[in-house]
């Protein structure tokens, strides 16, 4: 428990078909591309707390300074501060383990072509938004890398909420739309920056079919150091699927003593077992206390696991 059994590397594994490419047709303008070179901030909202002393409104768009941004920690929700792997009253346990996938995942980089990755889930609340936002924010703000969040999941977004962030346009806006409207950013840290979801939407699957979005994760790919992708679970909707061939591997969530070892080969199938890079194993701990210390059984055959002890 608490370990991760072996890197997530798979021998021999294949990587998306072929290169993504920008669509022949149809709007497309970059949220990040500038005149001067690359992203580096200058084209991102942040949502920071207002000074205390007034002073003169600088020309839009302006990076905001180390100073003037808040700590990651206390954008979120207090019912989710005890939730992430960062900060000082973070769980040791918990902050080791995220620790030890985005080293792992950082090491596969280097050998592999790895900077899109989708986390899902088999079932809702098994904990995939907790582990894309503590894997996103372990690999900016330990391993400072530049990382994008993109909350994938436009039926029920979460993250937006979890941040604090007002309700308002975001992807699923920019990929419906008939002009060359650029996807809301929100500037969570230097490294971090995330892509909200946008309003809800009960039938998405016009926007994840959009060539908008293919060519949106084409362009953050060479932007950013890494893309995580949250997206909507498996087992109530085909939205992960349909995002699925558009990044270059998968982590799949299941949670210990609660996700059916039936559902999680359904999940499977579903992604495809040869594009599943490794499955988190949520709430581990808990689950061997009451009686669960098998439940490593239903990782599928194959496919390698992390335990993370944690009940969120």
């Amino acid at each position: 428990m608490g370990r991760i059994d072996e890197a997530l590397r798979r021998a021999g594994r294949p990587r998306r078909d072929q290169e993504l490419h920008r669509p022949a047709g149809g709007l497309f303008v970059s949220p990040w591309s500038a005149a001067d070179g690359d992203f580096a901030g200058e084209r991102v909202s942040t949502i920071a707390p207002p000074p205390a002393v007034p002073r003169l409104a600088a020309p839009w768009p302006v990076r905001p300074h180390r100073s003037e941004l808040v700590s990651p920690i206390e954008r979120f929700a207090a019912g989710w501060r005890e939730r992430l792997a960062i900060g000082p009253n973070s769980d040791p346990l918990l902050a080791d383990q995220f620790r030890r996938l985005a080293a792992t995942l950082l090491h596969v980089q280097r050998t592999e072509k790895l900077r899109t990755v989708m986390v899902t889930s088999a079932l809702a609340a098994d904990g995939k938004t907790m582990t894309s936002l503590n894997l996103s924010l372990v690999l900016s703000e330990a391993f400072r890398r530049r990382v994008l969040l993109v909350e994938g999941d436009l039926r029920r977004p979460a993250i937006s909420r979890v941040v604090g962030l007002p309700a308002g346009p975001g992807l699923s806006e920019a990929l419906k739309s008939n002009d060359d409207r650029k996807p809301t950013l929100i500037q969570l840290t230097e490294t971090l920056t995330l892509l909200p979801a946008g309003q809800p939407d009960a039938d998405p699957l016009s926007a994840l079919t959009s060539p908008r979005l293919q060519a949106l994760l084409q362009d953050a790919s060479e932007k950013f150091d890494w893309v995580i992708v949250d997206t909507a679970p498996l087992a109530a909707t085909t939205d992960a699927t349909l995002l699925c061939p558009l990044v270059d591997a998968v982590l799949l969530v299941v949670r210990a003593g609660r996700t059916p070892l039936e559902s999680i080969n359904r999940a499977v199938d579903a992604l495809g077992r040869e594009r599943i890079l490794g499955i988190v194993l949520n709430a581990s701990e808990q689950a061997e206390a009451v009686g669960y210390e098998h439940y490593s059984d239903a990782v599928p055959a194959g496919a390698t696991s992390l335990n993370l002890a944690t009940d969120n």
